[in-house]
């Protein structure tokens, strides 16, 4: 039987969906242009809430609050509209929430975005080197057998 009490179990069930919500504004914000663009708040909003889930625009402000805070995105004001841009910081902070083995996409369907991102980003990560092209491998193989 658990100790645990209503609250801290609440806590946890929260602390997981805005880690969740966190990841996938990070992530969401990374198939807009990762870490060379500016997108309007609104659009990044827009993309990342989850209707069907009866999420409201409004929590997303205190995510990007601490987002903020912690050097992960920055906000700036173009022609009064707000611009949000995600920093190297962010992009590490993604790369470990996409680690971390709690993190999984709800849902049968994921979108084309998303995925692509995922692509996209595992393909800056310093560590992981490219992939040869098929010429390259045929050129090894051919000099491999004389």
């Amino acid at each position: 039987m658990s100790t645990m009490t209503y609250n801290e179990t609440a806590n946890s069930v929260t602390g997981e969906a805005d880690a969740k919500a966190r990841t996938r504004l990070l992530l969401t914000l990374w198939a807009l242009g990762g870490i060379q663009a500016k997108v309007k708040k609104s659009e990044l909003t827009s993309k990342v809430k989850q209707k069907r889930q009866g999420k409201k625009v409004g929590i997303y402000q205190g995510l990007y609050d601490e987002l903020k805070t912690a050097g992960a995105i920055q906000i700036e004001k173009e022609n009064q509209v707000p611009m949000v841009s995600m920093t190297e910081t962010g992009k590490q902070m993604l790369i470990e929430a996409l680690r971390d083995p709690e993190f999984e996409f709800e849902g049968t369907v994921v979108a084309a975005r998303l995925a692509n991102a995922l692509v996209e980003l595992i393909r800056h990560m310093d560590h992981v080197p490219p992939a040869p092209n098929s010429e390259e491998v045929s050129a090894e193989e051919e000099n491999s057998s004389l």
